[in-house]
């Protein structure tokens, strides 16, 4: 099997197969027709067992968007067969700083997960970026995917692209059960108004508790729906993304070479 990365910031909306997950891949940018501020990039590893989603949002359009995705893609190729993901999250923020002629580039937020289809790890990297609903599938409850309070501090996860001494980023590892779900979001969606300035990511938990588990499609569909309904006609306001992931209920066995 041959490595595999695809990705966009344009408008899609379509279901993907990576070793050991099903998913679903929605984003809109407020401006139809136009590419948008949140990116997203998913790899398949050279033996076709370690797959990455890489999810950003950058605070910007146009050129920032463009070399913002451009380092994203180039490091994704760079470290596609690479299990860890802290150094990867680091030259991206590293790159984005010092873009020449980059100055509408002022910094991404970003979520980067890895998943070893042959042992059912998933591991993740925060820079700054909404943590992912995590749906359990044995236990039938809804959580958040972050980093403990052992592994956070000050210096851990901030956005890329900012110069601060002594930033650095946390890969951390949790075991994905068969059946679990992931959303992961960008903060258009959780920072989404009603006419009072109530904002939806103070509840979206409390929704997340009332959506299919049966797929990733179903799940995220059903998700922007009580999103639009919360918002009860409020304009939408910024890019919006979603990347639903499910791991598979069929045991993955790697091609033999």
């Amino acid at each position: 099997m041959c490595s595999e990365i695809w990705g966009a910031n344009c408008n899609v909306a379509h279901s993907v197969e990576l070793p050991g997950l099903q998913g679903w891949v929605y984003s809109a940018p407020i401006e139809l027709g136009k590419d948008g501020g949140d990116i997203h990039y998913l790899s398949v590893c050279d033996g076709g067992v370690l797959c990455r989603v890489a999810l950003a949002d950058v605070s910007g359009h146009g050129q920032a968007v463009r070399v913002a995705a451009r380092h994203l893609l180039d490091l994704m190729r760079t470290h596609i067969n690479l299990g860890q993901q802290w150094q990867f999250v680091r030259e991206l923020s590293e790159a984005l700083h010092e873009t020449p002629g980059a100055d509408d580039v002022t910094f991404a937020t970003a979520l980067v997960i890895g998943f070893d289809s042959s042992s059912g790890q998933l591991v993740f990297t925060n820079a700054g970026h909404p943590p992912p609903l995590w749906y359990h599938a044995d236990d039938k409850r809804w959580g958040w995917l972050q980093q403990t309070t052992s592994e956070a501090s000050d210096t851990v996860g901030l956005p890329l692209g900012i110069d601060f001494f002594g930033s650095s980023y946390t890969d951390s590892v949790v075991d994905l059960g068969v059946g679990d779900l992931l959303i992961c979001y960008t903060d258009g969606l959780s920072e989404t108004v009603d006419a009072t300035g109530r904002q939806v990511g103070d509840e979206l938990l409390d929704l997340a508790c009332g959506l299919p588990v049966d797929s990733p499609m179903a799940a995220g569909a059903t998700l922007l729906g009580l999103v639009d309904t919360f918002r009860r006609g409020e304009p939408v306001r910024d890019d919006e993304t979603l990347i639903v992931l499910q791991r598979s209920r069929v045991t993955f066995e790697p091609p033999i070479a």
